[in-house]
């Protein structure tokens, strides 16, 4: 049991999502860019189970099983994601009882600090995590509670989310994250150190000009040593317009 309900929630607002689809998000559990960009890259293949890390307000299994319904994906698909917060958690269950994807998606309210009391260990083929950017004492402050630890690593760090997805996956299972660019070094240290060998790395840029602010990247779990660096992802024309390929992400789940 959740410690609040949905309707204690005074600022929850509803997102609509291609078609009849709707998120739930509030101030402290909102969502941007770089979560869509993510649910794309990560997108769970057939018959995977998938944990989603961090999840706050579900937007990530949210996308993953709209995506699925769009295109007409068959095969079994169950995808749970981890927040630590209840307010989280109880926006995640309203979105998925809305879109009636309760069977297929759920919230666990835990710390991924504690990952082993929240899932059996090497239970799952793919997770992926949205994990908070800056170090602990950077970037610029919030009033917010909700929204510094959403931001900053002062309740979990890049080591943190990896210990909990290397003890997650089964071997062979891959496990996909965004970050800011700047920190690819602590990434792919913090990947290696938990044996989440890194095998396709993603730069994205908001244009052409623009040097990369955002890496998506994947790893897997007990691999050899050998990535792929793939092209840079562009979101924007030089005239503001969207890119064909950031056309492509958001028409996945109803969306240009």
């Amino acid at each position: 049991m959740h410690s609040i309900n949905f309707s204690e929630i005074g600022d929850a607002k509803r997102n609509p999502i291609g078609g009849n689809r709707v998120i739930w998000s509030s101030e402290g559990h909102t969502f941007g860019t770089d979560a869509v960009l993510l649910a794309d890259f990560s997108s769970p293949k057939t018959n995977e189970a998938a944990l989603d890390l961090c999840t706050g307000c579900g937007i990530i299994p949210l996308l993953w099983a709209i995506v699925r319904e769009n295109e007409g994906v068959s095969g079994v698909f169950s995808a749970h994601g981890l927040e630590i917060d209840p307010e989280g958690c109880v926006l995640f269950e309203q979105s998925a009882k809305e879109n009636g994807y309760g069977e297929i998606i759920t919230p666990i309210c835990a710390d991924l600090r504690e990952i082993a009391k929240a899932v059996p260990c090497e239970s799952f083929d793919l997770v992926s995590c949205n994990p908070p950017y800056f170090v602990e004492g950077s970037g610029a402050p919030n009033p917010s509670e909700r929204r510094l630890a959403a931001r900053s690593e002062s309740m979990c760090t890049i080591d943190d989310v990896c210990r909990a997805a290397a003890f997650s996956l089964k071997y062979g299972g891959r496990f996909c994250l965004c970050h800011r660019a700047e920190r690819i070094a602590d990434v792919v240290c913090a990947m290696r150190k938990y044996k989440l060998e890194p095998k396709r790395l993603r730069l994205v840029q908001d244009t052409a000009r623009k040097a990369p602010w955002l890496i998506l990247a994947e790893g897997k779990k007990g691999a050899k040593p050998s990535a792929v660096t793939m092209p840079a992802l562009i979101m924007r024309n030089e005239d503001g317009s969207r890119t064909d390929e950031l056309r492509r992400i958001y028409g996945r789940y109803g969306e240009c």
